[in-house]
This record gives C-alpha cells, sequence and structure tokens, in this order.
C-alpha cells in the first residue's frame, strides 16, 4: 500500500511537472532566449536600467567589497540598497552577475511562473483539491493572476510566493489551539519566509496582498472551528481560539519584518525622506482606481477591446484609466474559473469565508476613490497614505477566484447533482450578455460609432471603424462560444460517470479549456524585442558631451507625444522605441549615459534629491537660469521635447519637424570643482533664494546651508584665493572619492553628487565635515596648504538590517533542522 501511496504521488508529480513546462513554455518561452529580452511597459526604460546598473556597481564600480552603495548615474547620485526597485537582496536578482542583466531578468519571470504554478498546485491540494483541480488553480493562478504582472515586473515576484505563503498559513492555523509552540513554530516560519521573499522582490505593497489573504485565512479557521464547535465552545475556549489566531498572525509578521529587515530598514528610513513621507495626496494615492465598469473584464476580457494592442488602436478602454490604459491590462482568471468561483463563494468551499472576505476587501481597495475604504483609509491607516495605484489590489481577487474555482471544481466533480445549479446558471448568464452584445454591435453600429469615436486613443477613419466593431463582434462570438464550451463541459462533469478514464477525459478537456481561454486573452501581453535593438545606443547618445551627465525635460514638463506606429504588432513597440530614443526616463543608462535632475518615476528621490530638482523648477523656464542650474550638475546635454501643438500644426501643415530639441550647455562646470566666495544661510530656503537672486551663478559665488567653520567668524563671503588650488591627485569611484590637493589659503570644494547624510569625509584620516549647497550638492571648507581628503558613501542601516536577517535567518534553519532530519530518517 505504501509503494502504491508513492508511485502515485510520484505520477502526480510527473504530470504537475509536464503541464507545469507546457504551459510555462506556452506563455514565456521568448523569454528564454537571450536574443530577446521582455519588453512589457516600463521593462525596458525603468526596471532593465536598474538591474543593468545594479550588476555593474557590484563588479565594476562598486566599493567596499564590491557591495553596490551608490548609483552616481540617476539624479546626480542616489542611494541603491535602501530603494527596493532595485531588488539587491532578492537571489533571483543576482542571475544578473551570471548572464546578461536583459536575459536574467527573463529567466527571473520564467522561474517566478515556476514558482507560482508549483505554490497553486500544493495550495489546493492541501485545501482537498485532486489532481485536476490542483491543474486548474496551477494554470489559472499562473495565467491569470500573475501573467498581467509582468507589465509592474517588482510585482511579480510577490504575487508568486503569495501561494506559498497561504499554503504555510492554512497548516499554521489548522493546528489546535493547545498545540506546542515547536510544532506551530516551523509552518509560521515558512509563512513568514514566503513573506519576506516578496518583501525582498521589489514591490512591498503587492506583498500587502499576501499578508491580507493570511490575515483572512485566519479568520476562516476562527470561523469553521467556532460552526463546528458551536454547542461545546463557552465565551473562554472561543476567547482563547482568538488570542491564539492573533498570536500565530503575529509572529508570521514580526518573523517576516525580521528576515526582510536588511532591505526593511534602509528602505522605511528612505520612505520617511522620499516624497512619500507624510503621506501622498489622496488624488495622487488613488491614481490608477480600477473603474467598476472594468468588473466586466472579468468575465469578458475583451469587452473594451484588446489591452494587448492598445497602441494600435484596438482598445477602446481609455476613458475608464487614469491613465488611458490599466494598471493591470487584464483581470480574467478565465470563465471556467469564474463561474465556479463566484458560485463557490456562494454556496461553500474550504475557507470559504476567507476567499469571501479576501475577494471583498480586494475589490473595494482595488476601486480606490470609486468606493469610500479606500478614502477613509488614506485619511485615517498610518502608512497607507504612502501607497499608490490602488488598482493592483485587484490581482488578489483574481487569485481568490482562481482558487475558489479551483475547489468549486472539486465539488462540483464531487457532489454532481447535489452541488446545485449556479454554475449552470452563471455561464448560462454569460452566454446570454454576450450573445446580447453580439446582437448591440450587429444591429446598432452607428450608436456605437459614436462611443468608439469617444473612446478611441485617436481619431478613427471609417475603415478604422468598421475594423473596431468587427473586433467588437468578434470579441462577443468568442465569448459565446467559451460559455458554450463551459456550460457543455460542466454537464459532462456533472454525469459523474464512474470510470476512470472518463473522469480523466474530462479533467483533460477542463483544463485545456482553462488553458486556452488565458492563453488566446494573455499571451500577447508577453511582448519581447530583439535584444540586438539594444546592442548600440540611439542617435541622440552621439550628441552628449563626451564625460558629461544628460538632462531630459520629463521631470518638469508633462505632455503627451506624437509617436509614429508601424504596421501590426510592431505598433505595440512604437511608444517603448520613441522613449528608447529620447533616452527617457532612465534607458541611457543601458549605454552608460547618466542623468541629472531627471523624473521622480518611482517617488523615491531623496529630500536633497528634491531640492536640487526644485531648484530647477523654480528656474524654469528661463532658459539662461535652467542652463546654469544644470551646468552646476555637470550637464553638458539637454533633451528638450518640443511643445505637442506646435509639432501638429507643422504636422498639419506638411511640415513634420523633430520631435526633440538638444541644447548643447555653455554653462557645464566641472563634477569637482573649487569655489570662491563662499555664503553659509541657516536654510536652504535662504540658500537657494540667494542663488537665484545670483542669477544662478554657482561658479562665481555658491551658497551653502550650515554654520560656518570657527575660521569664519560672521556670513561675509571668504575672500579669493591669491593663487588657485589645484588638484594633485583623484580617484573617483561609485561611492567614494580621493583626491589629493594644494592650496595657498583655506578654499572651498563643491562636489556635484547629491549630498546624503550617509557621505562621511576625511582628511588626512581626521572627520571632515561637509555641507549641503543650495542646489543640493555637497561642499567641504578646505585648509591651506597640501593634503589628502576621501569620501565614502556607506548605509548603516544595512549593516544592521543584515545582521538582523541573518540572525532571524539561523533561527529559523535551527528550529526546522530537527524536523528535517527525522523527515529524512524515515523509510
Amino acid at each position: 500500500m505504501a509503494g502504491a501511496g508513492v508511485r502515485q504521488h510520484r505520477r502526480e508529480a510527473l504530470t504537475a511537472g509536464l503541464l507545469g513546462a507546457g504551459w510555462i513554455l506556452a506563455l514565456f518561452a521568448p523569454l528564454l532566449s537571450p536574443r530577446r529580452l521582455l519588453a512589457s511597459r516600463d521593462v525596458v526604460v525603468f526596471h532593465l536600467p536598474l538591474r543593468a546598473d545594479l550588476v555593474r556597481l557590484a563588479t565594476e564600480g562598486g566599493s567596499g567589497w564590491g557591495v553596490p552603495w551608490w548609483n552616481p548615474w540617476l539624479h546626480g547620485g542616489e542611494p541603491v540598497l535602501s530603494n527596493p526597485n532595485y531588488a539587491a537582496f532578492y537571489p533571483p536578482t543576482w542571475l544578473a552577475l551570471l548572464t546578461s542583466p536583459h536575459h536574467a531578468l527573463g529567466l527571473a519571470v520564467v522561474f517566478h511562473a515556476a514558482l507560482a504554478f508549483a505554490g497553486a498546485w500544493l495550495l489546493v491540494r492541501r485545501l482537498g483539491g485532486g489532481a485536476s483541480a490542483a491543474a486548474l488553480g496551477a494554470v489559472g493562478f499562473t495565467g491569470g493572476a500573475l501573467l498581467p504582472l509582468t507589465h509592474v515586473y517588482t510585482a511579480l515576484g510577490g504575487m508568486a510566493w503569495l501561494p506559498w505563503a497561504a499554503l504555510a498559513a492554512d497548516v499554521a492555523f489548522s493546528l489546535p489551539s493547545s498545540a506546542p509552540w515547536r510544532r506551530v513554530a516551523r509552518p509560521v516560519a515558512a509563512c513568514a519566509l514566503a513573506l519576506a521573499l516578496g518583501l525582498l522582490a521589489g514591490e512591498p505593497a503587492v506583498n500587502l496582498l499576501t499578508a491580507l489573504l493570511v490575515a483572512c485565512l485566519a479568520v476562516a479557521h476562527v470561523a469553521r472551528r467556532r460552526r463546528a464547535t458551536e454547542e461545546r465552545m463557552d465565551g473562554r475556549q472561543r476567547r482563547r481560539l482568538a488570542t491564539a489566531m492573533a498570536a500565530r498572525l503575529a509572529a508570521i509578521a514580526l518573523l517576516a519584518a525580521l528576515l526582510a529587515a536588511v532591505q526593511l530598514l534602509p528602505a522605511l528610513h528612505r520612505v520617511a525622506d522620499s516624497p512619500r513621507a507624510g503621506g501622498l495626496a489622496v488624488e495622487q494615492a488613488l491614481d490608477w482606481s480600477l473603474h467598476p465598469a472594468r468588473l466586466a473584464e472579468v468575465v469578458f476580457p475583451h469587452a473594451f477591446g484588446d489591452p494587448a494592442r492598445y497602441a494600435s488602436g484596438r482598445y477602446f478602454g481609455w476613458p475608464l484609466h487614469d491613465r488611458g490604459y490599466g494598471y493591470l491590462p487584464t483581470v480574467h482568471p478565465g470563465l471556467l474559473l469564474t463561474v465556479l468561483g463566484v458560485a463557490a463563494l456562494f454556496t461553500g468551499v474550504p475557507r470559504r469565508t476567507g476567499w469571501a472576505l479576501a475577494a471583498l476587501v480586494a475589490t473595494l481597495l482595488a476601486c480606490g476613490r470609486f468606493t469610500p475604504l479606500a478614502p477613509f483609509l488614506h485619511a485615517h491607516l498610518p502608512g497607507f497614505a504612502a501607497l499608490r495605484f490602488p488598482e493592483r489590489f485587484f490581482s488578489l481577487t483574481v487569485a481568490v477566484l482562481v482558487f475558489a474555482g479551483a475547489l468549486g471544481w472539486q465539488r462540483w466533480l464531487r457532489d454532481g447533482a447535489r452541488a446545485g445549479r449556479l454554475p449552470l446558471a452563471l455561464a448560462a448568464a454569460a452566454l446570454a450578455l454576450a450573445l446580447g452584445g453580439w446582437a448591440v454591435v450587429a444591429a446598432q453600429p452607428q450608436r456605437l460609432a459614436g462611443w468608439l469615436a469617444a473612446a478611441a486613443p485617436a481619431p478613427l477613419s471609417q475603415a478604422g471603424t468598421r475594423a473596431a466593431l468587427d473586433l467588437l463582434a468578434a470579441g462577443a462570438l468568442r465569448a459565446a462560444a467559451l460559455a458554450v464550451a463551459v456550460l457543455a463541459l460542466l454537464l459532462l462533469a456533472r454525469r459523474r460517470s464512474a470510470s476512470p478514464a472518463s473522469r480523466r477525459v474530462v479533467a483533460v478537456l477542463a483544463v485545456a479549456l482553462l488553458a486556452g481561454d488565458l492563453w488566446l486573452h494573455g499571451h500577447r501581453l508577453v511582448r519581447t524585442l530583439a535584444a540586438a535593438e539594444l546592442a548600440a545606443p540611439p542617435p541622440l547618445a552621439a550628441a552628449v558631451a563626451p564625460g558629461s551627465r544628460l538632462f531630459a525635460d520629463d521631470a518638469v514638463v508633462r505632455q503627451r507625444e506624437l509617436v509614429r506606429l508601424g504596421a501590426g504588432g510592431e505598433a505595440e513597440l512604437a511608444p517603448l522605441r520613441t522613449q528608447l530614443a529620447r533616452l527617457d526616463p532612465y534607458s541611457g543608462n543601458l549605454w552608460r549615459i547618466p542623468y541629472a535632475l531627471n523624473d521622480d518615476f518611482d517617488l523615491m528621490l531623496t529630500a536633497w534629491g528634491r531640492r536640487g530638482l526644485q531648484a530647477l523648477r523654480t528656474a524654469w523656464p528661463d532658459r539662461g537660469a535652467v542652463l546654469r542650474v544644470t551646468g552646476a550638475w555637470d550637464v553638458g546635454t539637454l533633451v528638450l521635447r518640443r511643445p505637442l501643438e506646435l509639432r501638429r500644426a507643422e504636422l498639419a501643415a506638411g511640415r513634420p519637424s523633430p520631435p526633440l530639441e538638444v541644447v548643447h550647455n555653455p554653462y557645464r562646470l566641472p563634477r569637482l570643482r573649487f569655489v570662491d566666495p563662499v555664503w553659509f544661510h541657516g536654510s536652504v530656503e535662504e540658500a537657494r533664494a540667494a542663488v537665484a537672486a545670483a542669477g544662478w551663478d554657482v561658479a562665481a559665488a555658491d551658497h551653502w546651508v550650515g554654520t560656518p567653520p570657527p575660521v569664519q567668524h560672521d556670513a561675509e563671503p571668504s575672500s579669493p584665493s591669491a593663487a588657485e588650488p589645484r588638484l594633485t591627485q583623484r580617484r573617483e569611484g561609485a561611492a567614494e572619492l580621493t583626491l589629493g590637493y594644494r592650496a595657498a589659503a583655506p578654499t572651498h570644494l563643491v562636489w556635484a553628487v547629491t549630498y546624503d547624510a550617509g557621505w562621511r569625509a576625511r582628511l588626512d584620516g581626521r572627520p571632515l565635515r561637509l555641507y549641503p549647497t543650495a542646489l543640493g550638492q555637497m561642499g567641504a571648507v578646505l585648509p591651506a596648504g597640501e593634503h589628502r581628503v576621501h569620501l565614502a558613501y556607506r548605509d548603516s542601516r544595512v549593516a544592521w538590517g543584515a545582521a538582523v536577517s541573518l540572525t532571524t535567518l539561523l533561527a529559523v534553519v535551527a528550529l526546522c533542522a530537527p524536523a528535517l532530519r527525522r523527515r529524512g530518517d524515515r523509510p
């Protein structure tokens, strides 16, 4: 009997492996090739440059045992390890040390898809689902919940760990409240480890989805035990049960925070110094809320056109989105799982209370400003106001429908007619709505044409309107055919044939139907670009002054772009190619082009970085002032977009013009310079006002923030030296600077790198004070004579966090090792 069980387990593992490999290859096969790279939304112009910088810093420009402390190529310099977007402490990120960054990024997507598939399979099996239910859950979670997150890459890792955290949490919560702590500690530690890895993956906000699901599962277990023992459980026992669940939840949260402390400690300090400190404005925080009309896409993914072809003019849901397109391009878990999942939330499956509560809260949060919950939490829950893009919460709703639907399928197979008729009714309703949609397109083309004209991203020609109507009609017919297939499958499965072969055929049909549905509606979301296109920089790179920084006006000017679209699938890559052509926003780092005063894309810019950017905004649009401010940051080239209205007028007149104006900066200053005189001010506002009054000419006289050293007795500027100071030695790294100098009189040194409290300076081995300048750069008062100065950046919170994380990890290993040894000793 034991041998038969082992053989069955091996057959199931082989089935899961083969199905998972085939499904993942169907979705992500191009990413396995080093000749292709993931080109979904912001990956190439944001996430890939950050990963490339991380590798470059760790292997070429790092300091302190190769630790990438500081990135000198963005914002005039910024800390690295405190920014979760680099995911520096997440093990899959380190693949970039073994292969090219773009290939490592693609391999990481495949790895997370495999991880998610395996976790979803095991979770469904844990909750009582058979192999066919587990297959539906794994396929649905990977293709419905995980796939859309390739467009927001860092969220992918957190979502991949969700089923593993839920699996471990369910084990922990299933144990009786009287269970010994050592028995409870192992699943608690496993859940915390999954949560911690999700935190390290780079998008802590998405990890809140996992935490919410874990909390809802705890509620479900409390409700289940109360129902099971209602007559025998008194008030004291109920309180004991609730206390035990709350203690396990608290232990999971605390342990996850300790395990992720290496990222959490520096990141929390960074957030407190970022634009998120004190909370974002409610309009900014609730930007990208899920419009309630998009709930139709759960059943009909192409209800508003094809979201994977929005640049081709084949998507008409633009008015529903705050930014013209969705944070989640699709919210469809597959019609089969949608029907079964909704029915299961009403009729009952294991942990139904938890699934229903998680779906309700996640949906209300995802709708953002369209419901009262998110605005209330923004106003009253500490930390919530630092988050943005509520639509991401709907990923949890999709995941819930997947798991509830998989468990509903198991119930449908087991109970047959006793399972009720609700799934059949829902499938029939989907069929009726799809046929009704097709009838409306066929009967009212003129009325729909008006709606399309208002919803299209660009004016539609008569032929374009006809093509759009045909697209909507075809989508409605496809949805109707899918609903018919789901109805037929449910009726076939309801017959409950005793033949194992018949059951296997039904299971295969169910998985094939779900996979076909998700592939048809989602495979285009995995858009790739030939890696050869990034082998050489765009022509604009040749205009960048050698050795200088670049300034692009995205940080100051907000306007739409005119994009030349290609044919077919090439149209979807046109916006990306436009961004690459103008080196925006971070893509210049792919070709080692540094930036200064660039856009705060992820709202993680430090306070002194923002002050430098604010100086530029104060000077804007005075061309001379802008050139002087950027020149002080060693910017030799400015890339300015020409006004959109002007370009449209020129295009209409038959005089197409270049989209950009390239300006070479005559006021460019060296990155390392001696300045005299210098004024000291009590606040950055006073210093900036003084610089502005002087015409932003910091080469003639700079203005610093702080109390002058004792040698200067008042706020008068120091006298210029009779002999110019000069450098005798210079060695500049990513996170350090060593220089020697000779000066006949005391002087002032300015290094055009963003000031940060983590920088420390020493003069001939003795501590040297650093001052922030009005533009947010670093300055130091140097004595006369010949001396040596050394500056280095370190973040002490990283070291403290690493110590906490390592200690906690060793404790977890020590706790789990005895159990693993006992399991290994079993025959």
